[in-house]
């Protein structure tokens, strides 16, 4: 018998459809993701297609988001020095 096994070839259902079953999918998929050992499951554990996606929350917080990923931003010039000044945010970390 293989060691490792996919989650849907077993029955498991990791889709929330009501609110309700939100606790209950988690608490399942976090049972099965510790499991290790003799078996070892992939696939997907948990799935909630009732609340927006983290790239959906991101882009409501910055608009541009989806436009200039902070992947693709620049974070230094030509000759290597970074474009943005960080003095005013490590002052901040100050403890006195």
């Amino acid at each position: 018998m293989p060691r490792v096994y996919k989650l849907e070839e077993r029955g498991f259902d990791p889709l929330v459809r009501a609110p309700e079953e939100s606790d209950e999918k988690q608490l399942g998929a976090l049972k099965v993701a510790l499991e290790w050992g003799d078996a070892i499951p992939i696939g997907v554990f948990y799935e909630n297609p009732l609340l927006p996606t983290f790239e959906d929350r991101l882009q409501g917080q910055i608009p541009a988001y989806r436009e200039e990923p902070p992947a693709k931003q620049v974070i230094a010039d030509a000759a290597g020095r970074p474009t943005v000044r960080l003095h005013r945010f490590l002052d901040e970390l100050v403890v006195t």
